[in-house]
């Protein structure tokens, strides 16, 4: 039998004591994670009291809530208890030892004791200084003296306690790391779209300097030289270019302008978008977005620019086909509405040229409209692109839901406003 540093022999209990400590301090100090962690504090609990079942509950003292159970068992089949009967330990502060569990006044009707046919129960509320952090049970199916165990369950019950306040704090500290990882995201991304705004806008300067001084000369040099009517017609065609990339300089900047985020009405939004466009005598605008929509939280200025960008785009389209005889009237509906994540959703549909699947993705990446079978004078490939980024900056998304002969719908998902959701 071992001895101590005074020579005296260890009496069998503080022997079971030291081995239980033992393999405590190796779990703990290999560090406590995982719910599996506590399975295996609760396996050792249930081998050391040699009992038919252990089960730990766990509290949060600052909510007043239990909210996990774990149990472990070999020859019962776990059913945990009530928070009725882990709240009665609790108020009760001191452990409990039930040699006959269904007389015992505390814990004798609850159900897990009938059902079980738990004869002997031990019940002890986890504690940390001044804090409860959950509630430990040792259940027993044939009769036993608890008393014996009172020294080695009291041992077991405290490094239960350190395990669970373990597994709390790391899970406290898990959550903490996630919320500085999100708010550090957030400033990055902050950051980012404030350079790239500089950075468009810096661009766009230059590009109207330049190109504005090239058009002064080049009106100079239309004046003065003698020139033939093609040779005018071409320089006027450069002209119409060097125009054109000048107002690139804008729609590069928009994207990334910087405007106050408000709280606002999704139907306010699409009706200020609409007095924009005005009212189109060729074609019928229908609107079904609720004024009891949540309210979502965005820049509004540039949210109606965007609103009002894709209703242009429509009309277009929509005008295009008029033109060449294939409708024989343009419709343009905007509908509003929640969809199955609780996000608004606007649905803008046109009878316009429908779009080829393989072309839904691409029209909204930047410069698309500058490729051959796209190139127009109406579309630079920048509104569309600058859409996406927009309302993905705001946590939302733009994407086309169906195209075909008779019409082609896009989707804008935008996040509601967090006051509106409570």
């Amino acid at each position: 039998m071992k001895q101590n540093q005074n020579n005296r022999e260890l009496l069998p209990d503080e022997m079971r004591i030291l081995r239980v400590l033992d393999r405590f301090g190796y779990i703990l100090s290999s560090g406590f994670y995982t719910e599996e962690s506590l399975r295996s504090v609760v396996r050792i609990v249930c081998e050391q009291m040699d009992a038919d079942s252990a089960i730990v509950h766990q509290y949060d003292q600052s909510r007043g809530e239990f909210f996990s159970q774990v149990g472990e068992g070999p020859r019962i089949q776990y059913s945990p208890p009530s928070n009725e009967t882990s709240v009665s330990i609790i108020h009760a502060g001191q452990i409990i030892f039930a040699d006959d569990a269904r007389s015992n006044p505390t814990i004798g009707e609850a159900a897990f004791i009938q059902q079980q046919g738990i004869k002997s129960c031990i019940a002890a509320p986890l504690r940390l200084g001044d804090e409860y952090v959950g509630v430990l049970y040792v259940n027993y199916l044939t009769p036993r003296n608890l008393k014996e165990k009172e020294l080695l369950f009291t041992v077991i019950a405290n490094q239960v306690a350190i395990a669970v306040n373990l597994g709390r704090l790391h899970t406290t500290h898990h959550q903490l790391k996630m919320q500085l990882d999100e708010a550090y995201q957030k400033r990055i991304k902050a950051e980012l779209d404030a350079t790239t705004a500089k950075m468009a806008q810096l661009m766009a300067h230059h590009i109207k300097n330049y190109l504005g001084s090239a058009r002064l000369q080049l009106d100079n040099v239309t004046q003065r030289a003698a020139l033939s009517r093609e040779q005018r017609e071409e320089l006027e065609r450069v002209d119409a270019n060097m125009k054109r990339c000048i107002g690139i300089a804008p729609n590069l900047f928009k994207p990334y302008r910087p405007a106050p985020v408000v709280e606002a009405s999704p139907s306010l939004l699409i009706k200020n978008a609409l007095d924009l466009l005005g009212e189109p005598s060729d074609i019928t605008i229908t609107v079904s977005v609720p004024n009891a929509l949540p309210k979502i939280k965005i820049e509004a200025n540039n949210a109606v620019d965007f609103f009002h960008e894709l209703l242009t785009n429509a009309a277009r389209v929509v005008r295009e086909r008029l033109q060449e005889g294939q409708i024989e009237e343009g419709h343009i509906e905007i509908l509003g509405r929640l969809d199955d994540e609780g996000r608004v959703e606007l649905l803008f549909t046109n009878n316009g040229l429908p779009l080829a699947k393989d072309r839904w993705e691409r029209i909204f990446e930047q410069f698309s409209g500058f490729s051959r079978e796209e190139r127009s004078r109406e579309s630079l490939g920048l509104g569309l692109w600058g859409a996406r980024t927009f309302f993905r900056r705001q946590s939302g998304d733009i994407f086309v839901l169906e195209s075909n002969e008779a019409h082609t719908t896009f989707v804008v998902k935008l996040p509601i406003a967090t006051t509106a959701s409570t």
